[in-house]
């Protein structure tokens, strides 16, 4: 996913957004007003795009304050930042553009890496398969990589 471009930022509030945030999820819940209500704000008053990580990382911050020994009051609010973290993305993000770099195998099955075939071998497949979405260093670390590779020794 690619930033939208944003024509201006300069209304973004992130105090605002924070006391919006603890009301959406004091409930453990999203109701059709608070969908609306959220979404409303993303789109008149959008953060910069160096904040959206941050905006991103606040509804899981304040979502995990208001955990509490009662599980199906978790899971509720694990639910409500699940529905802001999509709104937020849908209204404030593109997707990346596809580029098949790598055309795909005719047939895609067991028989492509055989049944009996090592980890190394599958984890390869796997890899291969990848180049067609990420580009290291751009869609995630170089770190990734060396983990692959040392995964597969």
């Amino acid at each position: 996913m690619l930033p939208k471009p944003i024509k201006d930022d300069s209304a973004f509030n992130d105090e605002a957004l924070e006391d919006l945030y603890r009301q959406i999820l004091t409930d453990g819940s999203v109701d059709q007003e608070e969908s609306k209500e959220l979404l409303t704000f993303f789109q008149s008053t959008p953060p910069p795009v160096s904040k959206l990580v941050s905006t991103r990382a606040n509804a899981f911050r304040i979502g995990s304050e208001m955990l509490t020994e009662d599980k199906a009051h978790n899971v509720g609010i694990l639910r409500a930042i699940n529905v802001i973290v999509h709104t937020l993305e849908i209204t404030l993000f593109k997707p990346k553009v596809y580029v098949c770099k790598v055309e795909p195998p005719p047939t895609m099955n067991v028989s492509k890496i055989g049944v009996n075939a090592s980890i190394e071998k599958a984890v390869q497949h796997i890899w291969d398969l990848d180049v067609n979405r990420l580009t290291p260093g751009v869609d995630y670390g170089e770190f990734t990589h060396f983990f692959w590779y040392f995964i597969s020794l």
